[in-house]
This record gives structure tokens, sequence and C-alpha cells, in this order.
């Protein structure tokens, strides 16, 4: 039992580490911080999801389905229908730029019940929709392949390579994001009867790779280009290996640091959720302490430029602060009620 919760808390901390990382890669933190976030930050949490699968649910892939629908499609499509009803009033005091005619509706509608579309304040919930298709992909296909384990590991483990092989060949068509996503996700699975484990050497390697790595990879999982997936896949699998580490060694040694990633790791969604919107209150008195033009509010952050280097730090509080106070406000009115 000690040894599941210790699995349990490992994860949630690394967990909560990677949404740190990525609130903070869209702070507008220095651009070196930012490459080596992007290395690894999204990977890391198509991994741990896949870690976190259990082999029960290849014999019960209804129940598989009716769990992800209801965690993962239904989060997007309801604060999605919740930002789309509140645009207006995001438009009328200028947090968005954005205005939505009645006649775009049935559009919208359709692309949010496909996961092809969603509001601007909700960017990152890209990941949502290739977690969904994903994590069916990896069931379905493992469940089918069961009896035929070399052919499974060698179709999801080779599928980094597959866009790049064809980008070498002549054909660029393949971009390969879905294939990555599948990628990590199914690495996770295989190794879910591995412990999370701290090694000193093994560590100081992964993190050097990912350093190196983060100055000649620029880029992220929705704008990959095919003849960078192999070099992505493998430089992400050191960053993902270096954050489960680093949380190992955090749990057997900070045990206070530890426990505060893992209450954290316990909220991603909701983070996930709300830190675009947060930021929108840092935005709004850089404006009016610097008196910058209040378009400005439109952009994910104010431009630095503008301002000094040193705001991505504001943007990293406020936005890790709020979800979380919110999550916590609504938490304590769901006690009060019962």
């Amino acid at each position: 039992m000690a040894t599941v919760q210790r699995r349990t808390d490992i994860v949630d901390a690394s967990k909560g580490l990677g949404i740190l990382l990525m609130v903070i890669g869209h702070s507008g933190c220095p651009q070196w911080l930012h490459d080596f976030i992007y290395v690894f930050h999204m990977p890391l949490f198509f991994f741990l999801s896949g870690y976190c699968l259990k082999e029960y649910y290849l014999d019960n892939k209804a129940l598989f389905v009716r769990k992800r629908m209801q965690r993962i499609y239904w989060t997007f499509l309801k604060w999605n229908i919740v930002f789309f009803a509140l645009n207006q009033l995001f438009f009328s005091i200028g947090i968005t730029n954005e205005h939505y005619p009645l006649d775009s509706l049935p559009h919208i509608a359709l692309g949010l019940l496909t996961m092809g579309t969603w509001h601007e304040l909700l960017g990152p919930y890209w990941f949502l929709r290739y977690l969904l298709l994903c994590s069916f992909a990896v069931v379905f296909v493992s469940a089918g392949l069961r009896r035929y384990p070399k052919l499974c590991h060698a179709l999801f483990l080779l599928m980094p390579v597959l866009p790049t092989a064809l980008y070498i060949l002549g054909y660029d068509s393949l971009k390969g994001q879905g294939l990555l996503c599948c990628f990590f996700y199914y690495c996770g699975f295989i190794l879910r009867d591995v412990q999370p484990h701290f090694h000193k050497l093994h560590f100081s390697i992964a993190l050097a790779l990912t350093v190196t790595a983060s100055l000649f990879v620029k880029t992220e999982i929705p704008s990959m280009q095919p003849q960078l997936t192999l070099v992505y896949a493998i430089a992400a699998l050191c960053g993902i290996y270096a954050t489960t580490a680093a949380c190992t060694w955090l749990f057997d040694r900070q045990a206070l640091i530890s426990s505060t990633l893992a209450a954290i790791g316990r909220q991603t969604l909701t983070i996930l959720t709300w830190h675009l919107l947060a930021f929108k209150i840092v935005s709004a008195a850089i404006i009016g302490l610097w008196h910058i033009p209040a378009d400005n509010m439109y952009g994910i952050i104010v431009d630095n430029k503008l301002t000094g280097s040193y705001t991505w730090i504001a943007y990293t509080i406020v936005g890790m602060a709020v979800p979380l106070a919110l999550k916590a406000m609504s938490e304590k009115w769901k006690r009060s009620e019962t």
C-alpha cells in the first residue's frame, strides 16, 4: 500500500511540476527557459496519463470510453460553452477582440462537439482533444493486438520515425502530431509497472541531453514539423525522465515541496482552464501602471519589451494562484451545501 501511495504521490508531483512549467512557458519567460520547457512539458502529460492507464481497461473498453468522455470530453465541452457564453462580456471589457455573430454559432457548436474548435482563452485545450483520441487509439489497438505484443510495440514505438522517414523520402504531408501523442501515451503505458526512481548519473545525463536539445529543437506538438518528430521524441523522453526523477528525489528528501507539487498536480485541469484568463489580471495592471495602449490586452501577455524582463514572474504567480484559489472556494462552497 505504501508503494502504491508513493507512486501516486510522485506522479501527482510530476504533474504539478509539469503544469507549473506550462504556465511559465506561457508567461513570457526568457527564451532559453521557454525553449527548454517546450521540449518536454506536454509530452510529460501524455506519458503520465498512459502510465496511469490500467490494463484492466483493455478488457473493459466501453467503461474506459465512458470514463474518458466524462472526464475529458465533458470538461472540454462544458468550459468552452461557459467561455463562449461569456465572450460578449470579455469583448465589452476589452479582454478579447473576438466577436462572434449569431450566424457563426452553428459552426462554433459543430466545432465544439467535434473538439475542433475552442475559445481563444482555452487555447491549451488542444491537449484534451489529442489526449482523448490517443488514449482511445492505445486502448483499442493494444486490446486488438494483445496476442501480438511485439507487433503492438513496433507499431507505437516507431510512430515518431514515420513522419521523419517520409520527409527524407520527399513526402512532408504527415506532420506527426497525433502519432507523437500516441507514442508518449504508449511509452507511459508499457512502463506502468516500473517504479519511479532517482539515479544521479542517469538524471544528470537526461537533464544535459534535454538542455542540449532545447538549443536546437524550437517547436512543440501543435506546430510539429515532420523532420523533427524523431529527435523531438528522444529529447522529450529525456525531459520526462528528468522530471519524474527529480520528483522522486523530492519525495524522498523534500516532503514539503513534494507534497505541494502533488497537491498542485491534482488540479491540473483547473489550472489548464483558468490560467490564461488569470493572466488578464496581470495584463490589466501592467497596462495601467505603464500607461500602455489597451489593445495590448488582446495577447496572451503584454509584450515584455514594453514593460521589462521580469513580468513573467507575476504572470506565473497569478496564473497559478488564481485557479487554485477558485478551486478552493468552489470546494468550500460545495462542502457548505452538504
